[in-house]
């Protein structure tokens, strides 16, 4: 990793097969903590290129467990909402109360989330405080999609690699 992190630290953008190769790294809880500091630290210090972020995601969703979602389960308009926690402003947490919103509103809206990390309330905790089950398998995410038009992702469960 110290290749890519001496490319970053000069300016020059990670190939598609450096990035998936990142990508495996930082997964990989046999590299160290501080290794992957910094190579995400010189990925940010460099600029993330649009290649590089879409070679990052599609790395991590081939980790991802699949919801299996088709589009005849989504007749109309689909949003997908993540929050993206951290703000250490002390909100309410906007991006579940907008999933609510848009359902209301006709949209058929697929939820991540996951507990608080940085704050009181991950969309995990506010919807198990609502009494709704977080736990769901891709069967039972989609029988929720198709019944009430929405439908949640706990990342745990369904990004695995991202386990601490």
């Amino acid at each position: 990793m110290h290749a890519w992190t001496d490319a970053l630290a000069a300016g020059r953008e990670l190939s598609p097969d450096e990035v998936d190769a990142a990508a495996v790294c930082l997964l990989d809880p046999q590299v160290s903590d501080t290794v992957k500091e910094e190579l995400l630290e010189s990925l940010a210090s460099k600029g993330e290129t649009a290649g590089e972020i879409g070679g990052f995601v599609e790395a991590f969703l081939a980790h991802a467990v699949d919801p299996r979602l088709t589009e005849l389960e989504c007749c109309g308009p689909t949003l997908d909402v993540c929050g993206t926690g951290g703000d250490r402003l002390d909100l309410f947490n906007v991006s579940t109360t907008s999933m609510f919103v848009a359902a209301a509103a006709g949209a058929v809206v697929v939820k991540h989330g996951n507990r608080g990390i940085t704050s009181k309330s991950g969309g995990a905790d506010v919807l198990e405080a609502l009494g709704i089950r977080i736990d769901l398998d891709p069967s039972g995410f989609r029988r929720c999609i198709a019944t009430a038009g929405v439908g949640f992702l706990f990342a745990p469960l369904y990004h695995p690699a991202f386990k601490a």
